[in-house]
């Protein structure tokens, strides 16, 4: 029994050995297909891979961010045109009333100027008329000039029309 305990010890000793040494053997295939071009060029294939499908990812959302954007200045670009377009009735409304008023204050002075120029002419023949009037009073007092007795009385009544 004690062989056979030393022969399986032996055994496990050999197995330990021998798992150490294909471990170091595998290790090494591994180093050596690490440098090998075939291996690294694939590595770097996988690698750049990935980058394309992150580099296409970034690509779609930046189209799809500028699309957007794209929509938002569309928006605003007609938001500022009926802003301007109706800035543009306002002013027109603005000037018109602007022009109705002027027009208006225009009128009235036009009205006040025909009133001013219509009481200077009453007031011009109200002057006459007393002028008149007075001539015709002192010609009744001095008497009847023997010449001029009937155009007087057509000068006050044409005065009076």
């Amino acid at each position: 029994m004690e062989e056979e305990r030393a022969r399986l010890l032996q055994q496990i000793t050999d197995a330990e050995a021998r798992y150490k040494h294909l471990e170091r053997e595998f290790q090494k295939y591994r180093e050596e297909q690490n440098h090998r071009p075939e291996i690294r060029l694939q590595a770097e294939l996988n690698l750049l891979t990935l980058e394309k499908v992150e580099l296409e990812r970034k690509l779609e959302s930046s189209t799809k961010s500028k699309l957007h954007y794209k929509q938002q200045w569309g928006r605003a670009l007609k938001e500022l045109a009926r802003f301007k377009q109706r800035e543009q009735e306002n002013a027109a409304a603005r000037l018109k009333r602007q022009e109705a008023e002027l027009e208006a204050m225009k009128l009235r002075y036009l009205a006040t100027e025909e009133k001013e120029a219509v009481r200077q002419d009453r007031q011009e023949l109200d002057d006459i008329r007393n002028q008149l009037n007075r001539l015709k009073k002192q010609e009744d007092r001095l008497g009847p000039a023997p010449s001029d007795p009937a155009p007087s009385s057509n000068l006050n009544e044409s005065s009076e029309e």
